[in-house]
C-alpha cells in the first residue's frame, strides 16, 4: 500500500555514475543524483503544485528551501540546506547543490550516503606528456582511462528502506559488462566489498561531506602521539565516534592536534 507523501528509494536508472579518481591498477567510481531526478520525485510524490523551492543568501552561503504543502495542517512544511560552489559555473553549481541537499533533507537519495567504495581493476594506462614521459604531479604518477569515453550505469540495486542503506548493487559499463558487485547482488561465496569512505575529500561524492578514512587515521595517530584520550576529544566535539564526524569537523580536530604537536615540539626544543 502506498503511503501518502512517502519518499521512495531511488531506482537504478535514476542514479548517475562518474569517475572519482584513477590510480595505478584501476579506478574509483562514485554514485550521485542530479537535481532533475529530485524534481521528478517531488512531482511524483507531492504533485507539481504540491511543492515549491526558493533561495536565499545567508552569510555568503546560498541556501535552498524546499517546501511541501500539508493538507491536514493547511500550511507549508519546509526543509533547508546550503550548497557549495562547483569548479565550473560556480553560481549555477552552488544553486544546484543547495537544491539537491535540501531534497536529501526530505529523504530523496539518502541511500547514497552508504558511501560504498567502488573500485574497478584495470582499464587504465600511464598519462604521458608530449615527450611520451609519464606525468607526475606532486610526486604522484598520473594515470588515465584507456577508453576516455567509457560510461557506467547501475545494473541492479537493492535498498533497505528502514535503514536507508544500499544492501545490494551491481555496476556495468556501456558494453553491459559487470565491473562491480556488492552485498546481496554479489555472487555467493564471492568477494564482498566493504563500506569504506574515500581517503581524499576531492574525490568524495558531492552529496557527502563525511570524515574520510585518512582523516580518522590522522586523528587517532595524533591522539596517540600526544597522549590525548580520543573519548575526551570526541566529547569536546559532541561526537560519539569519528565515523559520524563531518569532513569539516575532522579537519578541525586535525588542526587542533597539529597545533598541540607544534607546541609540544617547541617545548621539547626549549
Amino acid at each position: 500500500m502506498k503511503v501518502e507523501g512517502k519518499i521512495r528509494p531511488l531506482r537504478a536508472d535514476e542514479i548517475e555514475i562518474r569517475i572519482a579518481r584513477i590510480k595505478k591498477g584501476g579506478y574509483q567510481l562514485l554514485l550521485y543524483k542530479d537535481s532533475r531526478c529530485d524534481k521528478r520525485i517531488l512531482d511524483e510524490v507531492f504533485g507539481m503544485m504540491g511543492w515549491k523551492n526558493e533561495y536565499q543568501e545567508i552569510k555568503g552561503n546560498l541556501y535552498c528551501t524546499i517546501s511541501v504543502w500539508n493538507n491536514d495542517l493547511k500550511q507549508w512544511i519546509s526543509k533547508q540546506d546550503c550548497g557549495t560552489k562547483s569548479n565550473v559555473e560556480k553560481e549555477k553549481g552552488e544553486a544546484s547543490d543547495a537544491f539537491k541537499r535540501a531534497a536529501t533533507a526530505w529523504g530523496i537519495g539518502r541511500e547514497l550516503y552508504t558511501r560504498l567504495f567502488i573500485w574497478v581493476n584495470g582499464g587504465v594506462q600511464p598519462k604521458l606528456n608530449a615527450k611520451k614521459e609519464q606525468i607526475v604531479v606532486s610526486g604522484e604518477p598520473q594515470y588515465e582511462l584507456i577508453n576516455p569515453f567509457m560510461k557506467w550505469h547501475v545494473g541492479k540495486l537493492e535498498v533497505d528502506e528502514e535503514t536507508e542503506k544500499i544492501v545490494g548493487l551491481t555496476v556495468e559499463d556501456d558494453k553491459g559488462i559487470q565491473v562491480y558487485s556488492y552485498g546481496t547482488c554479489a555472487p555467493k561465496g564471492g568477494r564482498k566489498d566493504e563500506f569504506i569512505s574515500p581517503s581524499d575529500i576531492e574525490w568524495q561524492m558531492e552529496n557527502i561531506d563525511m570524515a574520510t578514512v585518512d582523516q580518522i587515521k590522522k586523528i587517532r595517530t595524533g591522539c596517540e602521539f600526544l597522549n590525548i584520550k580520543e573519548a575526551s576529544l570526541l566529547k569536546t566535539m559532541k561526537l560519539k565516534k569519528w565515523e559520524e564526524a563531518t569532513f569539516q569537523q575532522a579537519e578541525h580536530a586535525i588542526h587542533y592536534l597539529n597545533q598541540k604537536a607544534d607546541m609540544k615540539a617547541m617545548e621539547d626544543g626549549a
